[in-house]
């Protein structure tokens, strides 16, 4: 039997073991429990067109029947791949669909995880030179280098020449906000000259750069953290507009 030889009303049953009804005209196989597939995804043997899903292969087919005769055994298949195999049973489905709940379970925890790992590993900042100045944003903390050389996403450095001498300064009156910056980019600016433009200006502690920087906080562990309400009314004035 082919897909071709399939006609509406016909009664499949795939490896799982679950019911479906095909809808040719919709080129739709609609299943009992879970759901539909397009006839499409099938190949013309009645396998299953992802490879890697074998459980989605058609079994049996049934004509004339209804979902209750096959469940009831109450009549023949008009096609059967395999005489060897036998439609799982109920307590056997109802296994296998658990096991299919708690590993999607599983993934969706994972997922979560990961993308709240991703969130924790961001904090909020406050730049100069970077789409203009004061400007507040989000950065992952190991791309701290590259946002300091001006990329908004990760780069092998090492490909691009490029180092970064990463130096922080403690905002006074205030020992967690600190400002960022790349001493080795402040270098070479000032060597070429470049000392009319500045950047963020600190007179109580004699500090003055003419490059990119950012205000964060920083935790007794020496790891930046998101800067918080209120935060810039203590390093706002030490940026340049």
């Amino acid at each position: 039997m082919t897909k071709k030889d399939l006609l509406t009303g016909d009664i499949i049953v795939n490896r799982s073991g679950y019911l479906g009804v095909v809808l040719k005209d919709e080129d739709t196989v609609l299943y009992q429990l879970i759901g539909s597939d397009s006839l499409s995804e099938f190949n013309d043997d009645l396998t299953f067109d992802d490879e890697d899903y074998r459980d989605g292969d058609i079994m049996q087919v049934y004509r004339d029947s209804s979902f209750f005769d096959v469940d009831n055994n109450e009549d023949c298949p008009i096609f059967q791949r395999d005489y060897l195999w036998h439609r799982p049973s109920k307590e056997e489905r109802e296994a296998h669909e658990k096991a299919i709940e708690e590993e999607r379970q599983k993934k969706l925890a994972e997922m979560r995880a990961s993308e709240q790992s991703e969130q924790d590993n961001k904090i909020f900042i406050v730049a100069q030179c970077f789409y203009g100045n004061r400007t507040g944003l989000e950065i992952k903390r190991n791309d701290v280098d590259f946002f300091l050389l001006g990329y908004t996403a990760s780069v092998d450095l090492s490909l691009a020449g490029e180092t970064v001498d990463r130096k922080i300064v403690k905002v006074p009156g205030a020992d967690n906000i600190v400002i960022v910056y790349d001493q080795k980019q402040e270098k070479e600016y000032i060597a070429e000259g470049c000392t009319k433009s500045v950047s963020c200006k600190i007179p109580e502690i004699d500090f003055e750069i003419h490059t990119r920087c950012f205000a964060c906080r920083i935790d007794r562990n020496g790891e930046l953290q998101s800067l918080e309400n209120g935060d810039g009314e203590k390093f706002m004035e030490y940026f340049v507009v």
